[in-house]
């Protein structure tokens, strides 16, 4: 199974796997990793679409990836883990739980999907017509499009390497498999998990920024039919809350994973 990853602290006590979001890569938390334990060994998956190296899979739909990431995991030895995604990547996480459950799942700026069908329809649409674009324009130009869509206008306010770095990592994909990823698993064409919720019955951990209302509210809800989850609000950040507080998203994760751990 073809697997691209990076890996830091190996000998660490726990393990925590993290899922990058739409246009992020292997390298969307390295700004996270500094703030982190030495004693989390924290494992960095590219997922399938992103970056340059193409993966055999016959699509990118939810079930495939959940496969490929399974497999990928046996193939890493693992066992006892907690699952991180952001975003598009929380959508897998989430997925992935429902199929084999995990230790702990946290999930940041993530949702289960759409539960009315016209809405479903709709956003697979969109995300169809938009996939289109990013063939039509390239990579660069969609890039432009991308980072001036209301769901990030608090990144306007990072230091400009920080802006850089992000604009440079969303820049390194190929346009064919990143508008594949944006088709095949979007948010309209995924599972509804909604009324899967009720029956996952371990620790559950979910992280939002508060400028990011949408995902507040999708996520407030999304607590109440978890029958274990707690969630937290991170102040003065939008959707992207490891690029724009690394360092309060690390002591989230160090949190959840080492003190819930011994307590």
């Amino acid at each position: 199974m073809t697997f691209r990853y990076l890996e830091w602290n190996p000998k660490g006590k726990h393990t925590a796997v993290l899922l990058h979001g739409f246009t992020g890569s292997d390298h969307s938390f390295d700004m996270v990793i500094p703030y982190l334990s030495e004693d989390i060994r924290v494992i960095v998956p590219l997922l399938p679409g992103h970056g340059s190296v193409s993966y055999p899979l016959a699509n990118f739909a939810m079930d495939t990836q959940v496969d490929w990431l399974h497999q990928c995991f046996k193939q890493l030895g693992l066992k006892r883990f907690t699952l991180i995604g952001y975003s598009m990547g929380g959508r897998l996480a989430l997925g992935y739980s429902l199929e084999y459950p995990v230790e702990k799942l946290l999930l940041t700026s993530s949702s289960p999907g759409i539960e009315d069908e016209q809405a479903r329809e709709e956003r697979a649409q969109a995300d169809a017509n938009l996939a289109t674009r990013i063939v039509e324009v390239g990579i660069d130009a969609f890039v432009d499009y991308w980072e001036e869509i209301p769901l990030f206008a608090s990144q306007k306010k990072l230091p400009t390497e920080v802006q850089e770095t992000v604009r440079r990592e969303r820049e390194s994909h190929e346009a064919i498999p990143l508008a594949q990823s944006l088709r095949e698993f979007s948010t309209g064409k995924m599972p509804n998990y909604w009324p899967m919720l009720g029956e996952y019955s371990n620790s559950v951990k979910l992280v939002v920024g508060e400028l990011d209302q949408k995902f507040v509210q999708i996520n407030k809800v999304m607590q109440t039919k978890f029958p274990h989850a707690s969630l937290t609000i991170v102040e003065q950040v939008g959707h992207a809350i490891h690029v724009e507080n690394p360092k309060m998203f690390a002591t989230i994760i160090e949190e959840y994973i080492l003190k819930e751990e011994n307590s």
